[in-house]
């Protein structure tokens, strides 16, 4: 994507300035490729940072939460975020001389050569105060001096303007001052006169027009414009965007004042992406006791309504390759966010539903049988966002059921906190803040998270210390992403839970499976507070035509604790420290299939492990993007 700088004429306007934004054909956006600047026009080019990254992308309300819903509940650390092949170049690219230039001593009217200076005033400069022009004007009071000079010292302040990135800006030296007590500079800062859009499909003109108006108060700064451009660019609703932004040239006769002097018209042309999305995943990630095996089907769709709200819809299944008959498992996992302000905040709605039975052969004549429940109404509001950094907080309200089973259909709880029919009922709110920073050499990813259980809506509630729905705790995760070339890179991330409370299953900070600990069966332990570290490396053995790795080896460390609150009556399992290493596979032969084969070997035995891989240490996945 390249802005560039060309010329259009427009009549004088009648009417106050104000920025607007006007959808166009096809046929006139023709004119963003075959513009050109005109004869003694620069155009300087603005290239737009690549589509890739091997860095986190900057958070939206669509990624994992910090909490995942589980039939079995729990907190677990998030999995490690996806790595596309290049790093984004986000340094300002070097500007040129700006398209309009200052009037040449030819177009002075007659004067005389030299010219008494008693006064020189510089008006209308909104971004550079007196004490910032003054070093050029100030020799030239009280002296005798020729047009051109200060012609320079207007090509100087045009110059500073320059360098600052207010390309369209300019000083002009007022010909009618020239004979007066007081010689006027006057700058004429730039602005955007009009945005013009055009290649929208289903999209509303508002989703685009707003975010680009964010970008083009006067006076206009390109450095600003095009940060705005290249954000719009890694927009997945867009699969290109291109932009020119044009001079307009007034033709109203010389002697009247001319008052879109400085000011230009932005066009745009965008390719809208396809908004559906649909995958296929296979893997082992779930207990084994109850899917050896899950087959997801997902289904994305980034533009319903065509003003950008999406709508997400996966299906997991569990299975069992050996034994079909003896696999129970249901998730449902539906979810719709609805963009609510150009600052990228939006509002989400999650809703989860399991239903899953234990069916391993040592346990099959119990019946062990469980249901659960997760509604999450939470919004999420950028404070600062650039293509270096985001800030963003959020605020959202939870529900979440579950019961447990035994003999099939006879509610049963098995441990202290749900009723006796085996109910445990949360209402959380939670209150979070999260935090992307892009460096040279890599990207930090913060998350922080206050959960608030509260006693709303029949949520449990028990006496004394025993486990229920009135809680606070606080979660955060940090991940850092190093570069440390050659595409190799190194992958730390962490997690702590903290409370004073002793907390439901749910709640509870979980450790063991593919996101943590994969040495460990999936949810191999649990305690109300606990903490995880992983260090993991990427190494390319194979690559693409293009240098892009397609094949990684994955080494990794990882360890994890985790205790309970003293007044917790619910016993610990011990050893609650566990640790392990291992190996990882990864082949991405292209940007729709994804396989992975995770290797690890605990350094603390457990001693109640199954025959399934999971339980051994070994976690695969396969996924397909159609």
């Amino acid at each position: 994507m390249t802005l560039l700088l060309g010329s259009a004429v427009s009549a004088t306007p009648s009417a106050p300035f104000s920025t607007a934004c006007i959808v166009v054909d096809d046929a006139e956006s023709d004119q963003v490729e075959a513009s050109q600047p005109e004869a003694g026009q620069t155009a300087p080019a603005i290239d737009a940072a690549p589509e890739a990254s091997p860095f986190p992308p900057i958070p939206s309300i669509t990624n994992p939460p910090l909490t995942n819903p589980s039939p079995w509940g729990g907190t677990t650390v998030a999995p490690i975020p996806s790595e596309p092949s290049s790093p984004d170049d986000t340094s300002t690219p070097a500007l040129q001389e700006p398209p309009v230039s200052s009037p040449s001593v030819d177009a002075v009217p007659p004067a005389p050569t030299l010219v008494t200076v008693n006064q020189l005033a510089v008006t209308g400069s909104t971004i550079f105060s007196a004490e910032d022009i003054e070093p050029i004007v100030q020799p030239l009071r009280g002296q005798t001096v020729s047009i051109q000079a200060l012609q320079a010292a207007a090509d100087q302040i045009t110059e500073r303007y320059v360098q600052a990135g207010y390309i369209t800006s300019f000083a002009d030296l007022d010909e009618d001052s020239l004979g007066s007590e007081t010689i006027q500079i006057e700058v004429i800062e730039g602005s955007i006169a009009e945005i013009q859009v055009s290649g929208l499909d289903r999209l509303e003109p508002g989703y685009l027009c707003s975010r680009l108006q964010l970008a083009t108060e006067a006076p206009v700064n390109a450095n600003r414009l095009e940060e705005r451009l290249r954000l719009l660019k890694i927009d997945p609703l867009f699969s290109s965007v291109e932009a020119i932004l044009q001079r307009v040239e007034s033709d109203a006769p010389a002697a009247q004042p001319d008052s879109r002097r400085g000011r230009s018209i932005l066009r745009v042309v965008v390719t809208e992406a396809d908004p559906i999305d649909l995958e296929v995943r296979f893997d082992n990630h779930f207990p084994s006791t109850i899917a050896p095996q899950t087959a997801t089907v997902g289904f994305r769709h980034r533009n319903l309504a065509g003003f950008g709200d999406e709508l997400a819809f996966s299906y997991s299944v569990g299975v069992n390759v050996t034994d079909f008959p003896r696999a129970a498992l249901n998730l449902y996992d539906l979810s719709y966010r609805i963009p609510l302000n150009p600052q990228e905040g939006a509002l989400q709605f999650r809703g989860v539903y399991s239903d899953s039975a234990v069916t391993a052969e040592e346990f099959e004549e119990f019946g062990f049988r469980g249901t659960s429940e997760f509604y999450e109404l939470v919004y999420r509001q950028p404070l600062v966002r650039s293509l270096r950094e985001e800030f963003a907080v959020s605020v959202g309200f939870t529900i979440q059921n579950g019961q447990t089973f035994i003999f099939d259909n006879n509610p049963q709880p098995f441990e202290e906190g749900p009723d006796d029919d085996g109910f445990s009922r949360t209402r959380v709110l939670r209150i979070g803040q999260d935090y992307v920073r892009r460096d040279t050499q890599g990207a930090w990813a913060l998350q922080s998270q206050f959960n608030f259980g509260l006693d709303l809506f029949d949520a449990t509630n028990n006496s004394g210390s025993v486990p229920d729905g009135q809680f606070f705790s606080w979660l955060a995760q940090a991940v850092r992403f190093q570069e440390l070339g050659n595409d190799y890179r190194l992958i730390v991330r962490s997690g702590l839970q903290l409370t004073p409370d002793p907390l439901l299953s749910s709640q509870q900070f979980f450790l063991g499976g593919a996101s943590s600990l994969r040495g460990y069966p999936p949810n191999s332990r649990r305690g109300d507070n606990g903490t995880f570290l992983s260090v993991e490396g990427r190494i390319p053995v194979a690559r693409n035509p293009s240098g892009a790795p397609i094949f990684q080896l994955a080494p990794f460390a990882e360890v994890g604790y985790v205790w309970n609150d003293p007044s917790n009556p619910n016993e610990e399992d011990d050893p609650r420290f566990l640790s392990d290493i291992g190996l990882g596979f990864l082949y991405q032969p292209n940007s729709d299939l994804s396989l992975q084969l995770d290797l690890a070997l605990p350094f603390v035995e457990l001693g109640d492990r199954r025959e399934q891989p999971q339980d051994n240490g070994i976690y695969f996945s396969a996924s397909y993007r159609f």
